[in-house]
């Protein structure tokens, strides 16, 4: 169910820094929500998932797939880590949107059972209401 979907790393390795990120039923998320690294306007929110621990790893995207890394200070690190919030205000949801890629890419799980999470490109500009559920992302408070 969406709701109880955490972000977490299966098989952590501190070693290995482009792990795939795996949405989760069972496993507490390992990641803080924070400004976004790069942000362009103070209309919409930009955001950036950075780890628990270690502190200086974040959540980014290459290739159409999100991976784990360290901030390495660039322009393309800041692109790639952040990305923008859109809100489903009724039900309580969100998509979360690449904001360096010019077409219209968001994050999504690539499928229920194995949960990779992955960058996929609609087609057309498309709001919250028109994306399907591996779009969709409920934001809650860690416990």
């Amino acid at each position: 169910m969406i709701e109880n979907r955490s972000m977490s790393i299966s098989n952590f390795d501190s070693s290995n820094f482009q792990i795939p990120i795996i949405m989760s039923i069972e496993k507490k998320s390992l990641f803080k929500i924070k400004r976004g690294l790069d942000f362009s306007d103070a209309s919409s929110i930009y955001v950036s998932f950075v780890s628990l621990i270690p502190s200086d790893l974040y959540l980014r995207h290459e290739n159409g797939r999100i991976i784990i890394e360290k901030n390495d200070q660039t322009i393309l690190f800041q692109q790639d880590a952040t990305f923008k919030l859109i809100f489903d205000y009724e039900k309580d949801f969100v998509a979360i949107q690449a904001i360096n890629l010019p077409d219209y890419f968001y994050l999504a799980v690539d499928n229920e059972e194995h949960s990779n999470l992955i960058l996929k490109k609609c087609e057309k500009q498309t709001t919250i209401n028109e994306l399907d559920q591996r779009f969709l992302f409920k934001i809650i408070p860690a416990t």
